[in-house]
């Protein structure tokens, strides 16, 4: 857990996000930083946070985060952005997502359907249509499957 620190109290909610750093046993390392904005990436960054193989954007793709300083230190091979099909937000935001480019990162966004990530060696995102099946029965098919 790199955040929230002990005794945080943000004056915005989204800063109080959890932000979770995985290490896989393959080695491979993962960042979950939920909703937090660029003022939780400074101290992250002041906090020596380590680059990662595979991340969300964080929230969304937004443009109050994904600071060129904070893409740069991640190097993330793949970036994940969270949203919906057609969001009024615009997310994730074209800035945001040429930042992640530049990076040299692989995007994937679940607007163009569940984003499924296999965890082997090298991450390659695939989408599952969200226009085929319904979500009833995608999670159906999910279910039955793990059973």
């Amino acid at each position: 857990m790199l955040w929230p620190q002990r005794g945080h109290s943000p004056a915005n909610h989204n800063n109080s996000s959890l932000v979770l750093s995985v290490r896989l046993k393959n080695g491979k390392m993962l960042l979950f930083p939920d909703d937090i904005e660029a003022k939780v990436e400074r101290a992250l960054l002041a906090d020596g946070v380590n680059p990662v193989d595979a991340m969300l954007m964080p929230p969304h793709g937004s443009r109050s985060s994904s600071l060129p300083a904070f893409v740069k230190r991640m190097q993330p091979g793949l970036a994940i952005a969270q949203t919906g099909k057609d969001n009024h937000f615009g997310f994730p935001h074209a800035v945001v997502t040429s930042r992640y480019r530049a990076s040299g990162s692989e995007l994937a966004n679940s607007s163009d359907g569940a984003v499924v990530v296999r965890l082997k060696d090298k991450f390659h995102p695939e989408t599952w249509p969200s226009d085929k099946r319904s979500r009833r029965d995608m999670a159906l098919k999910w279910w039955q499957e793990s059973r």
